[in-house]
């Protein structure tokens, strides 16, 4: 029998008959289906808000990784280091051991004679000696020069503030002065005391048959390296380097005897030169250029660079009253120092023209500077060991 729809019956389209197990079957489906799409929209989103999160989360802990990246010597904030022991311990050791070998070096543990040899740079090259040396418990040294010949026969003593110089060929000499030797012992009492040089035991070497301690001095204008006798503190050989690490002067024991088979005694310290020969010249020293300018009445105003290599200081002007009659003008010296290496201006005048030092200006590091007025210039000759350059530099501040 024919079934009609409610919507036949009122004159609707007709529609085909629906069971209930088909609706049964088909709503399930239609809600599984509904629920799935539903799923994977939601797992889209929730993957890409994840993704996106993750993103964020690299980037954050990259940002961190930056922030809490130690640098070298860096030390995180309320974590100081922690001292090693071991190292403190040779720290202090090895100071002990260099305090003790350079008050050795001061004064040796024993008496010393041998064979030196020297190397000095000056502005026209260099100059080689080679001098006997004996030295004392005391800290007297006594060289005697043998090579060159302008240098043979001269007599030098040192040690303790100490120093005489007898020039073999002028018969002169100098009973106070500053030699390398005072300016190297300066340095190092004055170092010890500094915290802007440094001392080190780079090594152990051997020298004229001797166990050396090599120790490094470091300062921001000079370089010393000593080699000391580890058993005796006597000074086997030492080298003194300026501010580019370029020598300056070096000397070296090439022979040494050591204790009483030196031979040493007090009257080698005793030459009959240094009582014999007649004083160099007359010498006054002052602490500043108006002060000498003003005590010893010059006639002239002495003129100091206003450059100077890094270190360097005025440390003294000397006035100087030469005991020849051919040479009776009076000179300035002025006295520079980095407390190791040193130089000197030599400063004089003389009339416009005149004199044997007309052709002074031609010579290197002799220089002729015109005086106010027109009728003197200022003559000065520099003595010392720098580079050309810093030489010119001085030379160019004092026009």
């Amino acid at each position: 029998m024919r079934q009609f729809s409610q919507a036949d019956r009122t004159g609707w389209r007709l529609c085909p008959p629906v069971s209930h197990i088909g609706l049964l079957v088909a709503v399930p489906s239609l809600l599984l289906l509904s629920i799935s799409l539903s799923c994977l929209l939601l797992q889209g989103e929730v993957g890409a808000q994840s993704n996106y999160r993750t993103e964020r989360m690299l980037k954050r802990r990259a940002q961190n990784r930056k922030q809490t990246v130690k640098k070298p010597g860096a030390l995180r904030p309320g974590n100081p280091p922690r001292a090693n022991p071991n190292l403190q311990k040779s720290a202090k050791l090895e100071e002990k051991e260099i305090r003790r070998l350079l008050r050795w070096m001061l004064k040796p543990q024993a008496d010393f004679s041998g064979m030196e040899s020297t190397t000095a740079r000056n502005a026209d090259g260099s100059i080689t000696s080679d001098q006997e040396i004996r030295g004392d418990t005391k800290g007297r040294v006594l060289r005697r020069f043998l090579k060159p010949d302008t240098l043979k026969d001269d007599f030098m003593l040192t040690g303790n503030s100490l120093y005489l110089y007898y020039s073999a060929r002028q018969k002169t000499v100098v009973r106070e002065g500053s030699g390398l030797e005072q300016q190297l012992e300066k340095f190092i009492q004055e170092g010890l005391n500094s915290t802007s040089v440094r001392f080190q035991i780079t090594g152990r070497k051997q020298v004229a048959g001797r166990n050396a301690t090599v120790i490094e001095i470091s300062s921001p204008s000079s370089n010393v390296t000593l080699w000391l006798d580890s058993a005796t503190g006597i000074k086997l050989s030492h080298e003194i380097r300026d501010d580019k690490n370029l020598s300056v002067s070096r000397s070296w024991l090439t022979s040494v005897t050591i204790g009483a088979e030196s031979g040493v005694t007090d009257q080698d310290f005793q030459r009959k030169e240094f009582e014999s020969g007649k004083p160099a010249d007359l010498r006054e020293d002052y602490p500043s250029i108006a002060e000498a300018t003003s005590k010893a009445n010059l006639k002239f105003a002495p003129r100091a660079p206003t450059v100077l290599p890094a270190g360097f200081r005025l440390t003294k002007v000397t006035v100087v009253t030469a005991t020849n009659l051919n040479a009776a003008a009076r000179q300035v010296i002025l006295h520079f120092s980095d407390r190791v290496s040193n130089f000197t201006l030599q400063e004089r005048i003389v009339r416009v023209g005149k004199g044997a030092l007309e052709n002074l200006a031609l010579r290197p590091n002799q220089w002729r500077i015109p005086q106010p007025g027109g009728l003197f210039d200022l003559i000065v000759i520099f003595r010392g060991r720098l580079t050309q350059e810093q030489i010119q530099a001085i030379h160019d501040s004092l026009k």
